[in-house]
Protein backbone atom coordinates (compact mmCIF):
# COMPACT_ATOMS: atom_id res chain seq x y z
CA UNK A 1 0.00 0.00 0.00
CA UNK A 2 2.17 2.70 1.12
CA UNK A 3 5.95 2.95 2.23
CA UNK A 4 6.40 6.09 5.50
CA UNK A 5 9.00 8.25 4.51
CA UNK A 6 10.23 9.46 8.41
CA UNK A 7 11.13 13.17 9.04
CA UNK A 8 11.55 14.84 12.10
CA UNK A 9 10.37 18.10 13.13
CA UNK A 10 13.78 19.58 14.17
CA UNK A 11 14.85 19.05 10.42
CA UNK A 12 12.38 21.37 9.28
CA UNK A 13 15.67 24.13 10.11
CA UNK A 14 14.83 27.34 11.10
CA UNK A 15 11.73 27.95 9.50
CA UNK A 16 9.25 30.86 11.51
CA UNK A 17 6.61 30.44 8.80
CA UNK A 18 5.35 27.32 8.81
CA UNK A 19 2.00 26.93 7.19
CA UNK A 20 0.03 23.47 7.88
CA UNK A 21 -2.64 22.74 5.44
CA UNK A 22 -5.55 20.58 6.34
CA UNK A 23 -8.73 19.66 6.43
CA UNK A 24 -11.55 17.05 6.93
CA UNK A 25 -11.36 14.15 4.43
CA UNK A 26 -13.49 10.60 4.44
CA UNK A 27 -11.73 7.07 4.45
CA UNK A 28 -12.07 3.54 5.02
CA UNK A 29 -12.25 4.28 8.24
CA UNK A 30 -14.39 6.82 9.13
CA UNK A 31 -13.57 10.96 8.80
CA UNK A 32 -10.64 12.07 9.42
CA UNK A 33 -8.17 15.92 9.67
CA UNK A 34 -5.09 15.18 8.09
CA UNK A 35 -2.68 17.86 8.20
CA UNK A 36 0.37 18.21 6.37
CA UNK A 37 2.95 20.86 5.89
CA UNK A 38 4.58 21.50 2.44
CA UNK A 39 8.52 22.40 1.78
CA UNK A 40 10.18 24.42 -0.42
CA UNK A 41 10.12 21.17 -3.31
CA UNK A 42 6.45 21.14 -2.84
CA UNK A 43 6.51 17.67 -1.26
CA UNK A 44 4.05 17.23 1.41
CA UNK A 45 4.54 15.42 4.98
CA UNK A 46 1.79 14.58 6.81
CA UNK A 47 2.19 15.89 10.37
CA UNK A 48 -1.65 14.98 11.90
CA UNK A 49 -3.94 12.07 10.71
CA UNK A 50 -6.78 11.77 13.29
CA UNK A 51 -10.05 10.00 13.19
CA UNK A 52 -13.09 11.71 14.23
CA UNK A 53 -16.68 10.81 15.69
CA UNK A 54 -18.38 13.98 16.09
CA UNK A 55 -15.36 15.83 17.60
CA UNK A 56 -14.34 17.54 14.73
CA UNK A 57 -13.75 21.37 16.68
CA UNK A 58 -11.73 19.28 19.61
CA UNK A 59 -9.49 17.70 17.06
CA UNK A 60 -8.92 20.65 14.57
CA UNK A 61 -8.31 22.39 18.28
CA UNK A 62 -5.67 19.22 18.98
CA UNK A 63 -3.34 20.39 15.56
CA UNK A 64 -3.49 24.48 16.11
CA UNK A 65 -1.90 23.31 19.48
CA UNK A 66 0.47 20.81 18.59
CA UNK A 67 1.22 23.71 15.78
CA UNK A 68 0.76 26.78 17.89
CA UNK A 69 3.23 29.18 15.70
CA UNK A 70 2.27 27.76 12.49
CA UNK A 71 -0.31 29.52 10.02
CA UNK A 72 -3.30 27.38 9.31
CA UNK A 73 -5.28 26.79 5.66
CA UNK A 74 -8.06 24.82 4.62
CA UNK A 75 -7.10 22.90 1.64
CA UNK A 76 -9.63 20.35 0.83
CA UNK A 77 -8.05 19.56 -2.59
CA UNK A 78 -4.62 19.44 -1.61
CA UNK A 79 -5.90 16.68 1.51
CA UNK A 80 -8.15 14.96 -0.34
CA UNK A 81 -5.04 13.97 -3.17
CA UNK A 82 -3.01 13.02 -0.02
CA UNK A 83 -5.94 10.79 1.25
CA UNK A 84 -6.12 9.14 -2.16
CA UNK A 85 -2.52 8.83 -2.19
CA UNK A 86 -3.14 7.32 1.37
CA UNK A 87 -6.03 4.55 1.55
CA UNK A 88 -6.72 4.06 -2.43
CA UNK A 89 -3.80 4.52 -4.87
CA UNK A 90 -2.79 1.47 -6.88
CA UNK A 91 0.85 1.07 -5.36
CA UNK A 92 1.23 -3.09 -7.03
CA UNK A 93 3.84 -1.48 -9.40
CA UNK A 94 5.46 1.53 -8.07
CA UNK A 95 5.53 2.36 -4.39
CA UNK A 96 5.75 6.51 -3.50
CA UNK A 97 6.65 7.08 -0.02
CA UNK A 98 4.44 9.13 2.23
CA UNK A 99 5.96 11.61 4.31
CA UNK A 100 5.47 11.82 8.04
CA UNK A 101 6.38 14.37 9.86
CA UNK A 102 6.95 13.19 13.36
CA UNK A 103 6.86 15.87 16.48
CA UNK A 104 7.18 14.20 20.13
CA UNK A 105 9.90 13.42 22.63
CA UNK A 106 12.86 11.59 21.42
CA UNK A 107 11.64 8.48 23.04
CA UNK A 108 8.32 9.06 21.49
CA UNK A 109 9.70 9.45 17.99
CA UNK A 110 11.73 6.28 18.62
CA UNK A 111 8.69 4.49 19.48
CA UNK A 112 6.19 5.50 16.06
CA UNK A 113 9.38 4.60 13.70
CA UNK A 114 9.70 1.44 15.26
CA UNK A 115 5.94 1.12 14.56
CA UNK A 116 6.45 1.90 10.75
CA UNK A 117 8.81 -1.36 10.71
CA UNK A 118 5.86 -3.92 11.31
CA UNK A 119 4.98 -5.29 8.27
CA UNK A 120 1.45 -4.82 6.81
CA UNK A 121 -1.48 -7.08 7.74
CA UNK A 122 0.96 -8.73 11.03
CA UNK A 123 0.22 -7.53 14.79
CA UNK A 124 2.66 -7.44 17.81
CA UNK A 125 2.91 -6.63 21.09
CA UNK A 126 4.15 -3.98 23.61
CA UNK A 127 6.86 -5.83 24.79
CA UNK A 128 8.23 -6.46 21.58
CA UNK A 129 7.38 -2.93 20.52
CA UNK A 130 9.97 -2.25 23.86
CA UNK A 131 12.64 -4.80 23.12
CA UNK A 132 12.90 -3.60 19.57
CA UNK A 133 14.00 -0.62 20.69
CA UNK A 134 16.41 -2.30 23.24
CA UNK A 135 14.13 -0.99 26.42
CA UNK A 136 12.54 -4.66 26.94
CA UNK A 137 11.21 -2.49 30.18
CA UNK A 138 9.61 0.20 28.99
CA UNK A 139 6.45 -1.43 27.82
CA UNK A 140 4.38 1.27 29.87
CA UNK A 141 6.30 4.06 28.18
CA UNK A 142 6.22 2.10 24.71
CA UNK A 143 1.62 2.33 25.33
CA UNK A 144 1.87 5.95 26.63
CA UNK A 145 3.88 7.13 23.02
CA UNK A 146 1.10 4.58 21.07
CA UNK A 147 -1.62 6.85 22.61
CA UNK A 148 0.16 10.15 21.95
CA UNK A 149 0.60 9.37 18.48
CA UNK A 150 -1.69 12.04 16.14
CA UNK A 151 -0.70 10.38 12.72
CA UNK A 152 -3.44 7.77 12.62
CA UNK A 153 -3.31 4.82 10.42
CA UNK A 154 0.67 5.81 9.12
CA UNK A 155 1.83 5.23 12.39
CA UNK A 156 0.71 1.99 12.68
CA UNK A 157 -0.46 1.94 16.07
CA UNK A 158 -3.39 -0.53 15.03
CA UNK A 159 -0.79 -3.50 14.73
CA UNK A 160 0.10 -3.41 18.21
CA UNK A 161 -2.18 -5.71 21.04
CA UNK A 162 -1.33 -6.52 24.47
CA UNK A 163 -0.44 -10.03 25.11
CA UNK A 164 -3.44 -10.08 27.10
CA UNK A 165 -5.62 -9.89 24.28
CA UNK A 166 -6.88 -6.19 25.49
CA UNK A 167 -6.91 -4.18 22.26
CA UNK A 168 -7.44 -0.53 23.37
CA UNK A 169 -6.90 2.37 20.52
CA UNK A 170 -7.30 5.89 20.87
CA UNK A 171 -9.72 5.83 17.79
CA UNK A 172 -12.23 2.75 19.11
CA UNK A 173 -11.51 -1.02 19.03
CA UNK A 174 -14.19 -1.53 16.31
CA UNK A 175 -11.78 1.17 13.96
CA UNK A 176 -8.32 -0.75 15.24
CA UNK A 177 -10.05 -4.27 14.00
CA UNK A 178 -11.36 -2.41 10.73
CA UNK A 179 -8.02 -1.28 9.81
CA UNK A 180 -6.35 -4.30 10.78
CA UNK A 181 -8.62 -6.64 8.70
CA UNK A 182 -8.52 -3.65 5.45
CA UNK A 183 -4.56 -4.43 5.39
CA UNK A 184 -5.43 -8.45 5.46
CA UNK A 185 -7.66 -7.91 2.67
CA UNK A 186 -5.33 -5.80 1.17
CA UNK A 187 -2.65 -8.29 0.85
CA UNK A 188 -5.08 -10.69 0.06
CA UNK A 189 -6.34 -8.92 -2.94
CA UNK A 190 -2.92 -6.90 -3.80
CA UNK A 191 -5.22 -4.01 -5.18
CA UNK A 192 -6.74 -0.76 -3.80
CA UNK A 193 -10.24 -1.36 -1.83
CA UNK A 194 -11.94 1.45 -3.18
CA UNK A 195 -14.94 0.93 -4.78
Amino acid sequence: MIECKIMKFDELGEQSDIEVSYSFQETPFGKCLIGFIENENTQKAVCYLSFTDNNENEILKNLKTKYSDAKFTEEPKKTKELIDDIFYKDTSRNVTPVQVLLKGTEFQMQVWEALTKIPMGTLTTYEKVAKSIDKPKATRAVANALKANQIGYLIPCHRVVCKSGCNKFGWGVQRKVNMQEFEVQYLKNEKPLKE
